[in-house]
């Protein structure tokens, strides 16, 4: 599935600038789990940097992480 819009980015950095229990982008606590993240290595990184790619590619890339997420003991 794929959906295309177009962004207002001066309303969306209005909208990032207002308190309340909506803006979760502001409430976020990223750090607690910076270390975990940190070491954490499930999908591999730069696997486009080749040029274009297909979608067997994406497939492909997927089942070899379900596969190490599964043998880690994860899934």
């Amino acid at each position: 599935m794929a959906a295309f819009a177009e962004i207002d980015l001066a309303a969306l950095r209005r909208d990032r600038r207002r308190t309340g229990l909506n803006n979760l982008l502001s409430r976020q606590r990223f750090e607690l789990y910076a270390q975990s993240y940190n070491q954490s290595h499930f999908y591999p990184a730069n696997t486009m940097l080749k040029g274009e790619v297909d979608r067997k590619h994406f497939i492909q890339t997927q089942q070899t992480t379900i596969e190490r997420l599964a043998k880690l003991g994860i899934i």
